[in-house]
């Protein structure tokens, strides 16, 4: 069986490099776009549900381990949403410097943080998902 080479790194066939580097820098303005939009929203959601998890138990005067554990699932949230915010910083930070160092534009693509970043916004999402879980349990249970 034939080994496949794998295809050489930089801009396909059809597109120039000018066009190729305009198009990534399309991609990545896009997804800057929508990683703020995440973040934001993450932000608030999960603020909003330890809001709502604290009123809750304190108009009922009842703090379950349902409840506790959704405020600490949005804790961890807003935790992760937050370092992820400084690891995006370190991340653009990193390749900058490489940037500037190697003078390709191929070094700026990506950086140790790049991957940090994408697991913290992944954990906050869940962590999100989780609270939201628990505060469903918890009100069910109490009403």
């Amino acid at each position: 069986m034939a080994e496949q080479v794998p295809a050489p790194a930089g801009p396909p066939p059809d597109l120039s490099e000018d066009d190729y580097r305009a198009l990534w820098d399309q991609f990545a303005e896009v997804h800057s776009a929508a990683q703020k939009e995440y973040d934001s929203s993450i932000r608030t959601l999960a603020s909003a549900g330890l809001g709502v998890t604290a009123s809750i138990g304190t108009a009922l005067h009842l703090f379950s381990g349902r409840a506790i554990a959704a405020v600490i699932a949005y804790l961890v949230s807003v935790a992760c949403n937050v370092a992820s915010h400084v690891t995006a910083q370190w991340d653009m930070n990193c390749r900058h410097a490489a940037l500037l160092k190697t003078q390709r534009y191929e070094s700026a693509l990506s950086s140790k943080w790049t991957r940090r970043t994408t697991f913290l916004n992944l954990a906050a999402g869940v962590a999100f998902i989780i609270g939201g879980v628990f505060l469903a349990l918890f009100v069910a249970a109490a009403t």
